[in-house]
């Protein structure tokens, strides 16, 4: 073969057509991959989920199985800023505001709380009314983040003081410092579709005993 392997056609097969376009196949050793429309105009960003290519000699043509197409994907900034947005709005006890981060159809699991996981803001909205009246005066410091596509991983240290009776456990007013760890999937349009939420609470019963 004379062509570099970066200029053979691709043809592409997907269980929903693509915009009808025909795409060109850019590879790098990195493994590294850019998609340009033969119709010049740029299709939306492709998430790859399986790649399957084959050369066929005859043919001098790559084959790209399983595409599946439109997603957005977001940068770490753009993860940053709702997830920001998100504690700001827990530090200031605003349950309006934290539901207004969340999608329609957002999965809310506080792992290992009895009434497992809800479905949708308002299913959420008790949880947030009676953790406001139970801790006060919260301060959230991010210790890290990791990203991937449309998701992150955050664990934090919330420090404050427990006016109520967090997680079952009467505070009196003491004050209490613990660990958190979210994993946070987004949507298209930079909203938390799913939060997933543990909390140290051997260290909770641990300062409140």
């Amino acid at each position: 073969m004379d062509r570099p392997l970066s200029e053979l056609p691709l043809c592409v097969r997907s269980p929903a057509e693509i915009n009808g376009c025909r795409f060109m196949l850019s590879l790098s050793w990195r493994k590294r991959y850019r998609f340009r429309g033969t119709n010049d105009r740029p299709p939306s960003r492709i998430l790859i989920k399986y790649l399957d290519m084959r050369l066929q000699s005859y043919y001098n043509t790559l084959i790209l199985f399983n595409i599946e197409g439109g997603n957005k994907m977001l940068s770490n900034e753009d993860m940053d800023r709702i997830m920001d947005e998100h504690f700001g709005y827990e530090a200031a006890d605003n349950v309006e505001g934290v539901l207004s981060t969340l999608t329609p159809d957002v999965i809310h699991d506080i792992v290992g709380m009895p009434s497992g996981p809800t479905y949708g803001p308002e299913n959420a909205r008790p949880f947030y009314v009676n953790l406001f009246s139970d801790l006060s005066d919260g301060k959230v410091t991010c210790l890290r983040r990791l990203y991937g596509d449309n998701f992150l991983v955050d664990e934090s240290m919330w420090q404050g003081k427990a006016p109520g009776s967090p997680f079952g456990v009467e505070g009196n007013g003491r004050s209490l410092k613990f660990r958190l760890l979210h994993v946070i999937e987004f949507s298209d349009d930079c909203m938390i579709k799913r939060e997933n939420v543990w909390i140290d609470l051997a260290t909770i019963l641990q300062q409140l005993k």
